[in-house]
C-alpha cells in the first residue's frame, strides 16, 4: 500500500493551520527525554549541543562541502575544509583536543576509503517536507546519490559510536522518513537507503 503524501503548497490556507510539525528528531528527542523536548519544541529555547554533536555537525560539513559528482576527494581540502569548520562551529573551543582528533581520523579514513571513487551525487544536505495525513513532516538527508540505472540512494552520516543492528534497519523510522520524501521525489525510482558509520566505516 503507497501511503498518500500531499504538497504543503497544495493545501489550503484552513488545511494548513489544522497541520501539526513532526520530525525524526523531534520523536527521537521524545524518545531520549520528554524534558528536553518540551523545552526544546514547546518552550522554544535555544538549543544546546554537546561537543560530541558539534563535531557530528562538524563533519558532516565537510563532507558536504567536499563530497562531489565532478571532482575527487582531496586529502589537504578535507583537512583545511575541517579545520575552518572547526574555527566556525566552535569558536570557544570547547571541543576536546580527544574529540578533534577523532574527527580528523574519519576523515583520514573515508578519504582512504573513496580517495578514487566517483560519486554519483544527487542531492546534498537536501530539504524535504511533505504532508501526510494531518502532519506537516520535515527534514534534511546527508546525501542522495544515483544508484543503478533505475535507483535512487540514500546515505545519512552517522558519527557516533552507537549502531542499529542490522535486524533493525528495514524498521528504522528514520530511513522510513526519508524514503517517503525520495520516492515523492523521485516516483519513478527503485529507493535504496544506508546508514553510514563514519568511525567504523560501516553501513
Amino acid at each position: 500500500m503507497k501511503l498518500s503524501i500531499r504538497n504543503l503548497e497544495d493545501l489550503t490556507s484552513l488545511e494548513r493551520l489544522s497541520l501539526t510539525d513532526f520530525s525524526y528528531s523531534r520523536l527521537d528527542t521524545y524518545k531520549m527525554c520528554p524534558s528536553k523536548y518540551f523545552y526544546t519544541y514547546i518552550q522554544k529555547e535555544p538549543r544546546l549541543f554537546g561537543e560530541a554533536a558539534v563535531l557530528g555537525n562538524i563533519v558532516h560539513s565537510v563532507l558536504e562541502d567536499n563530497v562531489s559528482a565532478t571532482d575527487l576527494l582531496d586529502t589537504v581540502k578535507l583537512q583545511d575544509s575541517y579545520s575552518h569548520q572547526i574555527t566556525t562551529q566552535d569558536p570557544d573551543n570547547k571541543i576536546k583536543s580527544e574529540l578533534i582528533s577523532v574527527g580528523k581520523e574519519i576523515l583520514n579514513e573515508f578519504y582512504d576509503q573513496y580517495s578514487e571513487t566517483k560519486f554519483d551525487v544527487l542531492h546534498k544536505e537536501y530539504g524535504f517536507k511533505f504532508v501526510l495525513g494531518s502532519y506537516l513532516i520535515a527534514g534534511y538527508i546527508d546525501r542522495i546519490d544515483s544508484w543503478g540505472e533505475d535507483g535512487v540512494k540514500i546515505i545519512d552520516y552517522k558519527t557516533g559510536k552507537w549502531e542499529i543492528s542490522p535486524k533493525d534497519i528495514p524498521t528504522n523510522l528514520q530511513l522510513a522518513i526519508y524514503a517517503m520524501a525520495v520516492d515523492y521525489l523521485y516516483p519513478d525510482k527503485k529507493i535504496y537507503a544506508e546508514l553510514y558509520y563514519l568511525r567504523s566505516r560501516k553501513a
